[in-house]
């Protein structure tokens, strides 16, 4: 579950938290501006959306402009919305009358397509119609990153919500965000889940600690694959992670994760799941459930339930053999370098991942066929 599904069922279950070293999701400013593009085409009259995102992305229509069209609407006593088509009239400049021109089709052009269009069909349109990807990811900084990585976390969340409410549209989804917002407002319990990073949990400590998203290519990030040293930090934070827990730790990753609202893509449990010396867990085997389950004060884990090998542990294994890798599933040996107990084995596994391993930690079992 990505952050605005965890804030959401917070909210939705009456269970207060707070974000240390962060903006809770539906306060970020990248968010609230998508939302306030939602809100004019559900209700154009809304004039604090409308100023809002009149000049977003940057259209070059400054205060001066804005305040001209304020003026003449209440002159004319019309919308602010209605006063966009007469800006030449209010006196605004060649260069913002093309601006706000363009806004104002935009948004008529976006409205016609309310009732033909779902809920997550539409945000993606408007997405691409304001170009965002390239607002974002052309500033080259990690906050344009984070806050385009927060984008598309909001429209997996509208994806998700139009899939269980197939007869709901954007106005009911923005009636449920502000109906869980007002409840986040009113809860003042002092005791409440604390969210934060990795970073952030430095020298913390706390009864009870979840760590979610422990997936290849969100923890560790695909960019740290290809580097070992940048592997290796988000290895000791991992580490400082799981220490944080004076009773019990919980580790968490998604079987699907949707990626900017699309089909749900099947991933991978993070290799640092594996990296844990194999006595200090507990294993539970079950047929159908691959949620983490509850090892002793310190660790939880769960395996998901594998077919029997007709080899045992496997050992001496050679190039071409196929193996079972409790966190990773099948794989083909594709290198042994060494042998016995210090042995270096290179193991492509399904879905064309490669991991290596030492021999004596793979924890691997020998299978008679892939």
């Amino acid at each position: 579950m990505h952050r605005a599904g965890l804030e959401d069922e917070f909210r939705k279950s009456g269970i207060p938290y707070s974000i240390v070293g962060g903006v809770k999701f539906y306060d970020r400013k990248e968010i609230k501006d998508v939302l306030a593009y939602l809100k004019v085409l559900v209700n154009p009259l809304d004039s604090i959306s409308l100023e809002r995102i009149i000049n977003f992305p940057p259209r070059k229509l400054g205060r001066t402009t804005l305040d001209k069209l304020r003026t003449l609407a209440a002159a004319e006593k019309i919308p602010l919305y209605e006063a966009i088509p007469q800006a030449a009239k209010a006196g605004a400049g060649l260069r913002q009358q093309k601006a706000l021109a363009g806004f104002y089709h935009l948004i008529n052009d976006l409205r016609k397509r309310l009732q033909e269009y779902t809920a997550d069909d539409l945000i993606r349109l408007l997405i691409e119609k304001l170009e965002l990807e390239n607002y974002y990811l052309e500033q080259i900084t990690e906050d344009g990153l984070e806050r385009w990585s927060n984008i598309n976390e909001l429209v997996a969340s509208i994806t998700e919500y139009q899939e269980n409410n197939p007869e709901n549209g954007i106005k009911e989804f923005l009636e449920e965000v502000s109906l869980l917002t007002d409840i986040d407002r009113w809860n003042e319990a002092t005791q409440a889940v604390t969210m934060m990073t990795l970073h952030s949990a430095k020298g913390l400590e706390f009864p009870v600690v979840f760590i979610a998203g422990l997936e290849e290519g969100l923890f560790p990030l695909q960019r740290s694959s290809d580097s070992d040293k940048e592997l290796e930090e988000e290895r000791r934070l991992f580490y400082v992670g799981i220490t944080r827990a004076r009773e019990k730790v919980y580790l968490s990753y998604a079987r699907t994760r949707r990626r900017y609202g699309g089909e749900p893509l099947d991933m991978i449990p993070s290799r640092f799941i594996g990296d844990i010396p194999e006595e200090l867990l507990e294993v539970k085997m079950r047929k159908t459930s691959r949620r983490f389950t509850d090892v002793d004060h310190t660790r939880k884990v769960f395996v998901p339930n594998s077919p029997r090998g007709t080899g045992g542990k496997a050992s001496r294994l050679k190039e071409g053999e196929v193996v079972l890798h409790k966190i990773f599933g099948k794989g083909r040996v594709l290198e042994v370098r060494g042998s016995g107990d210090s042995a270096k084995l290179t193991i492509s596994f399904t879905g064309g991942i490669v991991k290596k391993f030492i021999a004596k930690y793979a924890n691997l079992r020998r299978l008679t066929k892939y």
